[in-house]
């Protein structure tokens, strides 16, 4: 995990965030697992299905994507950030090409919130329907309130 320049002013959650983005472009399925904490956790809030996940049940549904020859491509938009830590983005997510049988192509847009931890990994996160902004900004609030309690 490249990008540690200690005069780098920008965000942790943004700077994780560009490596994340390069990391799904290489195809390098070790080196996407790397930039999610031990502790994570995904809270698929959607408006068909809510979901958590823990970090081996999410990296199981992401490493589908990637050993089964399909191509993906992911879309983001940086909407808002919280501190040095939250980011709110805007996501359209693509994989075609599938050799599954159980899926054919997939389009996913989405907000989606992103809590990174002091090393730049997602310790959270926390996806959205794309039509239901105020509930992802009111996540991304209530999480900075959080943390701006829990770091003083």
């Amino acid at each position: 995990m490249a990008d540690n320049d200690p005069d780098d002013e920008t965000p942790l959650s943004l700077r994780a965030l560009r490596g994340v983005v390069a990391t799904l472009q290489t195809g390098d399925f070790e080196q996407l697992a790397a930039w999610f904490s031990d502790e994570f956790v995904a809270h698929a809030r959607f408006r068909v299905s809510t979901a958590d996940y823990c970090r081996a049940e999410y990296l199981e549904l992401l490493e589908s994507h990637f050993r089964n020859k399909a191509t993906q491509s992911e879309l983001v938009e940086v909407l808002e950030t919280r501190g040095d830590r939250l980011v709110l983005t805007r996501s359209n997510f693509f994989v075609t090409g599938s050799d599954r049988e159980d899926f054919g192509d997939i389009e996913l847009q989405s907000h989606t919130v992103v809590e990174v931890d002091e090393r730049r990994r997602r310790c959270a996160l926390w996806p959205f329907d794309v039509d239901d902004l105020d509930r992802a900004l009111e996540t991304l609030d209530a999480r900075d309130a959080i943390l701006q309690q829990v770091d003083g």
